[in-house]
């Protein structure tokens, strides 16, 4: 299972929260582990690829033999899943 450093889950909570979650993120800006183990593991790669090692865009493009326009997109779309995903948590813990 992917594990972020506490730098990388705090940078990807931040993209995360970007996106358009207005909640308040879990004690210690932890992004639960439960989460990111849902995701494909392409997924979970191109996050680790941009927050864990804190590659840029082009960079990643260049490591996955993809061009820069797909890999925008695609962790636009990663990180759209997780900001649905961590307010689906957020509600039903509030409730």
């Amino acid at each position: 299972m992917l594990r972020f450093s506490p730098p990388g889950r705090f940078g990807l909570f931040v993209a995360i929260l970007a996106v358009g979650c207005q909640q308040q993120p879990p004690r210690g800006s932890e992004l639960p582990d439960s989460i990111i183990s849902k995701l494909p593991p392409r997924s979970q790669s191109l996050l680790a690829l941009r927050y864990e090692r804190s590659l840029k865009l082009g960079e990643i493009a260049r490591e996955v033999g993809s061009t820069l326009d797909a890999v925008h997109k695609l962790l636009s779309r990663i990180r759209e899943n997780l900001q649905e995903c961590l307010q689906r948590r957020l509600q039903s813990d509030q409730q």
